[in-house]
């Protein structure tokens, strides 16, 4: 949500398309509830609490760390507060006002949401890619570039001709830009 919402922000045309029936479900479930938003400490705080890979999330501490996001969260008036361990929740304890302000930013910046709507593949004959696409509809006449999250991948743009195949499900939020 934050990326389709900073990926409009900049002039790009974002439809997120989300397999569940609301927007942020996982976040729901964070912090029992709470949503633990980040920890307040630096980067190498946030690299020495990763248990695998560490090396793997350290380019993008160093690009937003957790000062940057709850700079970001405070922006879109979410007030946080630093809780024992460094933990950082919404002061109302409410992991649905996290989701809220995030969907707010990304209306505000006209990102278009389509709900319900499972990636299961993408495929592009010039890369050698298989991920997600939709259950509900066609968007190979509408997608330029593609980045998907929620897993651990490699960054890739998909441009002009490409085919969208139902084969597998993948737990993918994909926010499409067009």
């Amino acid at each position: 949500m934050m990326a389709a919402g900073t990926a409009a922000a900049f002039g790009a045309s974002v439809v997120l398309l989300e397999k569940n029936e609301k927007l942020g479900k996982k976040l729901f479930i964070t912090g029992k509830g709470r949503c633990n938003v980040t920890n307040n400490t630096d980067v190498q705080g946030l690299i020495s609490h990763t248990v695998s890979n560490p090396r793997f999330l350290q380019s993008a501490f160093h690009a937003m760390n957790s000062q940057d996001l709850i700079e970001f969260f405070e922006n879109l008036d979410l007030p946080l507060k630093t809780e024992q361990g460094q933990r950082v929740f919404p002061v109302s304890d409410k992991a649905g006002h996290v989701t809220d302000a995030l969907a707010a930013y990304m209306q505000k910046f006209g990102v278009k949401v389509k709900l319900n709507c499972a990636v299961h593949e993408i495929c592009h004959p010039a890369f050698k890619i298989r991920h997600s696409v939709l259950d509900t509809e066609s968007l190979s006449n509408t997608l330029h570039s593609c980045e998907i999250a929620g897993q651990a991948r490699n960054d890739f743009s998909l441009h002009n001709d490409f085919s969208l195949r139902k084969n597998f499900s993948l737990p993918t939020l994909c926010a499409c830009l067009t």
